[in-house]
């Protein structure tokens, strides 16, 4: 029971599972050096989209063991960008 001269505050959080989908496609490969062209996207309609979206990526699977020579690019609507420094 409220009280008279109260007020209720209420948050809803927003939860959506599997929206975010990837394609990973080896592009090139020499035997030296080995390219992957790896695609984050969702699921919705270009009028949603998702912000601050980290991506984590098991570099072993594709024969990398870290320290090595690993570069990874960065491509939206505004540019290409070189990200390597962001690893961890």
């Amino acid at each position: 029971m409220m009280q008279p001269l109260s007020s209720i505050n209420e948050s809803v959080n927003a939860s959506i599972k599997d929206a975010i989908t990837d394609d990973e496609v080896l592009t090139f490969d020499n035997g030296i050096t080995k390219i992957y062209n790896i695609s984050i996207g969702a699921i919705f309609t270009s009028t949603l989209s998702i912000n601050n979206l980290t991506v984590i990526s098991n570099y072993s699977t594709y024969g990398i063991i870290l320290p090595n020579d690993l570069t990874i690019y960065y491509t939206n609507s505004t540019g290409t960008y070189n990200i390597t420094n962001q690893l961890q």
